[in-house]
């Protein structure tokens, strides 16, 4: 199945697995951490942090998507691999700075984060499926998605528990600046390339 895709979309699929695999590390047990562990931390402060991020993406996305209409791939992976960068410096933060203030920054910024690479990676990812291919691709997009999302979930509950959240925040970054790594070796194999919006 793999095999059929354009390329930059294979690309696209694995950087998403890493991307979402890291996000799946922290995202379900934020509020564990912030009560176990934050200075006056309850669930009400983890719900508005979560609340900051989605008004921070919301507003940031509606703003940076009006750049990448005229964007070739090639510059929608590197303001993806940019995105990517600034998530993981910010897991980075709440990391080895864990207090109420980095945690609301960890927030804002990932919320700008997502705010940059949404809009490239997805675009990118509509233009070059193919129609053809379209619900087969998105099912495979799903498929591995998920599963990467499933198994993160589980590991990042042991990892916190057994290591400490310090641990699991320095992994989810590292899990998530290997998401470059699919577009690096896109890039080294095809010089150019050309939608797959139509059909040959």
């Amino acid at each position: 199945m793999l095999r059929k895709m354009n390329p930059i979309v294979v690309a696209f699929i694995f950087s998403e697995a890493f991307f979402w695999s890291a996000w799946n590390f922290i995202s379900p047990i934020i509020s564990v951490f912030v009560v176990a562990t934050l200075p006056d931390g309850n669930v009400r402060t983890a719900a508005f942090g979560f609340t900051l991020y989605l008004l921070v993406r919301v507003i940031s996305e509606l703003v940076v998507s009006n750049y990448m209409v005229f964007l070739s791939d090639k510059k929608r992976m590197v303001t993806d691999v940019c995105g990517m960068i600034l998530l993981t410096m910010s897991y980075l933060i709440i990391a080895f700075i864990p207090n109420l203030i980095t945690f609301y920054i960890f927030f804002i910024i990932a919320g700008m984060s997502f705010a940059i690479s949404s809009p490239a990676k997805l675009s990118m990812f509509s233009l070059n499926m193919g129609r053809a291919q379209a619900s087969r691709t998105w099912g495979m997009y799903h498929a591995i998605i998920y599963t990467g999302m499933g198994i993160a979930t589980a590991l990042g509950g042991v990892i916190a528990d057994s290591f400490g959240f310090k641990t699991l925040f320095i992994i989810a970054s590292i899990v998530n600046i290997i998401g470059i790594v699919p577009y690096w070796v896109y890039n080294s194999k095809h010089k150019d390339h050309k939608h797959f919006y139509e059909e040959n």
